[in-house]
C-alpha cells in the first residue's frame, strides 16, 4: 500500500534560512485582515460538511466507513499526538486544538494575504494539486498562509521573534472513490499533515535539514543520528541560537530509508507508524515542535519542605539564566548569515505540501 502525504529537513522547518525564520504560528494574541490567527485559545479547526460525519462520508473506505465515534476519535487522535508530552525530554507544549464547526470551511483568501474560514480548514477532493480524478492513493496535501518576516511572540514568552506568521491552513484529502480510508490511515495521514499546518515540512523532500549530529557514513551511523532525541538541546528563548545544524540527508540508505528510521514527517510514511494506540512523532518530529513552539522542561516534582520547593524554583531560575549565557556565547561561535525580506524559502508556490 503506498501512502503519499504530498510536498512539504532529522526535522524541517518551512521558509527557514539555516535556523533562522520559518513558519510558525504566534503565540500572542493576532488578527490578520480581521481574522484571528493565534494560537491564543487554541487553534481552530472545521471540516467541510460542517460535522465529522458529513466530511467521513466523502471519502471512501474499506470495509464500510468507520462509526460516528470512531472517526471523530481518528480525528481528536491525530491532534492529540502533536500536544503530548516528548517522553524522552520530558519536554511539553502549550499546542492546544479546538473544534470550530460553525465556522464553514473557505477555500479562499482575505485579501489575497490570509486563508478564509477556520484557522484549519480540511477539504475533501477528488482533484488536488498532486492528484487527478480517478487517483487511488490514499494522499492529502496543505496549503499554508503566511505573513512574510513578521514579529511573533514564541511560546517560551520572547517577544518580538522574527518569523513568517502562519495565517490559515488548508488541508485536503484525496476523495476519489477508489482510494479507500481505514480510520487508521486516515489518521495518521492527517497527523502528518497537521505538523505541516505547524510549520514542519518533509524531512525526504526539503533539503538541508537540521540536526543535532547526523552522520551518513553507513547504515549504522545514520540510523544511530537519526533516531536520537535532542529536543532539549534548543534554546527556547532563541530557537534560532541551538546548537544545531544542516545537514544534507539522502533520500536512501544510508539516510531517511535506512531501516529503523521512521520519521512521520516523510513524505512517503514508513509503515512502523501505523500501529493503532501509539503516538507516531519520533524524536525528530518532538524536535522540530520543540524548534517551532519551544517551552521549558518541566521540572522534578519537589519535595513538600519549604526548603526544597525553594530549591526547585531556584533551578528553573538558574536554567533561564544559563540559556540567556548560551546565546550570548554562542552568537560568536555560529556563523550567522544576511536575513532577506524576500520570501525565498525554497518551500512549494503556496506553502503546499
Amino acid at each position: 500500500i503506498t501512502f503519499w502525504t504530498g510536498w512539504a529537513q532529522a526535522f524541517t522547518f518551512w521558509g527557514g534560512q539555516e535556523l533562522f525564520r520559518g513558519y510558525r504560528w504566534d503565540a500572542a494574541p493576532r488578527r490578520e485582515q480581521g481574522q484571528e490567527r493565534s494560537l491564543d485559545g487554541g487553534l481552530r479547526y472545521s471540516m467541510q460538511g460542517g460535522s465529522y460525519q458529513t466530511f467521513r462520508d466523502q471519502l471512501s473506505w474499506l470495509n464500510g466507513p468507520p462509526s460516528d465515534a470512531e472517526f471523530q476519535q481518528a480525528v481528536e487522535n491525530a491532534f492529540h499526538a502533536w500536544t503530548v508530552v516528548d517522553p524522552a525530554t520530558n519536554l511539553g507544549t502549550t499546542l492546544s486544538f479546538v473544534p470550530d464547526f460553525a465556522t464553514p470551511v473557505n477555500p479562499g483568501y482575505v485579501n489575497f494575504l490570509v486563508r478564509a474560514g477556520a484557522e484549519i480548514d480540511i477539504f475533501a477532493a477528488v482533484d488536488g494539486s498532486t492528484w487527478n480524478p480517478g487517483d487511488r492513493i490514499k494522499r492529502a496535501e496543505t496549503f499554508v498562509g503566511k505573513t512574510i518576516n513578521t514579529k511573533v511572540t514564541l511560546t517560551s514568552g520572547t517577544t518580538g521573534y522574527t518569523s513568517d506568521a502562519i495565517t490559515g491552513v488548508d488541508i485536503y484529502f484525496n476523495s476519489n472513490p477508489q482510494a479507500l480510508y481505514t480510520p487508521l490511515i486516515f489518521q495518521t495521514l492527517l497527523t502528518h499533515e497537521i505538523g505541516h499546518a505547524l510549520g514542519l515540512g518533509d524531512v525526504d523532500i526539503d533539503s538541508p535539514f537540521i540536526d543535532d549530529n547526523y552522520d551518513g557514513s553507513t547504515s549504522a551511523t545514520a540510523l544511530a543520528t537519526l533516531t536520537n532525541s535532542f529536543a532539549n538541546l534548543i534554546n527556547p528563548l532563541n530557537p534560532a541560537l541551538s546548537p544545531l545544524d544542516t545537514y544534507f540527508v539522502a533520500n536512501g540508505d544510508p539516510g531517511v530509508d535506512t531501516a529503523g528510521v521512521d520519521i512521520l514527517m516523510e513524505t512517503l510514511l514508513p509503515i512502523a507508524l501505523f500501529v493503532p494506540g501509539v503516538n507516531p512523532l519520533s524524536n525528530d518530529d518532538f524536535a522540530g515542535r520543540q524548534f517551532l513552539y519551544p517551552t521549558f522542561p518541566v521540572p522534578e516534582p519537589c519535595n513538600a519542605t519549604i526548603a526544597a520547593l525553594g530549591a526547585c524554583a531556584a533551578v528553573v531560575v538558574l536554567s533561564r539564566r544559563r540559556y540567556r549565557a548560551e546565546i550570548s556565547n554562542f552568537a560568536y561561535r555560529r556563523r550567522i548569515s544576511p536575513l532577506t525580506l524576500a520570501d525565498a524559502d525554497g518551500s512549494p508556490s503556496g506553502g503546499r505540501s
